[in-house]
């Protein structure tokens, strides 16, 4: 199996750089998988370029722009796509264990496959990523997809709604794609762990060691050193590095 690992990424905060730093003391850890960062910037000579494993994309670096950029990161690799099973596409306050996501999407469907936290949904709602919900979107700090389904994601051009992640739940909807969901921990404001943004964590319950279901963690208070200092932590405990 061979995964595709696009994050993401900007250089307007200190924060943001960090984040890099940290994301490439692991992102080439295992072979199965291909990590680049996408980044933009209006005053560039070309539409895209690669450089260590940075895809630069001529476009302002706005929040605006994040649906652009993704949808150009996913262009730029379609002519490569034949050789990964799924894209994952991340973000910069996302650590992942990349051995435990390829153990979770050995049991994925090859086609027609989104496998995300779904967003916009209130937890006690128990058909929140039924493809009859009109809400439902692959959250956008992490989400997979398989190739077919980033193919026709760069070949549809789903006009934006809202944001870039409601944009593809949208596409997937109307495609009649469920998302399959995984456990998610989230470093919250008040210093505590809740589990796919919803319930709190005690700290006697604060296992975070990853596992097949739970491989991805988001990183995102306001106090973003603070994260930093935890994305540290968890690279440490996971690769040892």
């Amino acid at each position: 199996m061979k995964i595709l690992c696009l994050i993401l990424a900007s250089d307007t905060t200190p924060e943001c750089v960090r984040f890099q730093t940290l994301w490439r003391k692991f992102m080439n850890k295992n072979i199965s998988i291909d990590c680049y960062f996408y980044k933009g910037h209006p005053d560039l000579q070309q539409s895209e370029f690669l450089e260590d494993r940075t895809l630069w994309i001529k476009v302002p670096e706005t929040l605006e722009t994040v649906y652009e950029k993704t949808l150009r990161a996913f262009a730029y690799f379609v002519p490569q796509l034949d050789k990964y099973d799924y894209v994952y596409r991340s973000n910069l306050s996302t650590f992942v264990s990349f051995q435990h996501m390829l153990e979770f999407c050995a049991d994925l469907p090859r086609t027609n496959c989104c496998a995300a936290v779904a967003g916009g949904i209130p937890p006690e709602d128990e058909v929140r990523n039924s493809i009859e919900h009109g809400f439902s979107f692959p959250s956008g700090n992490g989400f997979l997809l398989s190739v077919d389904v980033v193919r026709r994601l760069v070949e549809k051009k789903a006009p934006l709604v809202v944001q870039d992640d409601v944009t593809i739940g949208t596409a997937l909807r109307a495609w009649k794609i469920p998302i399959i969901e995984f456990v998610r921990p989230d470093y919250r404001d008040d210093g505590s762990w809740y589990m796919n943004n919803h319930a709190l964590l005690k700290p006697n319950e604060w296992n975070l060691n990853p596992k097949k279901i739970m491989f991805t963690y988001r990183l995102k208070s306001y106090d973003r050193m603070r994260d930093v200092k935890m994305m540290e932590d968890l690279i440490r405990r996971v690769y040892g590095v």
